[in-house]
Parts: structure tokens; sequence; C-alpha cells
């Protein structure tokens, strides 16, 4: 468990999030 894992699951969502919305 580290903070690079969340900040990157973060980037992942925030990816996902912007491509479904434009």
């Amino acid at each position: 468990f580290s903070v690079g894992y969340i900040f990157t699951y973060a980037a992942f969502l925030i990816a996902s999030t912007s491509g479904k919305f434009g």
C-alpha cells in the first residue's frame, strides 16, 4: 500500500471520466 498507488488509481479514474464525458 502506497501513496503512489492511490495517485495512479486517481489519475486512471480522472482519465476514464474525461473520456466518458468527452
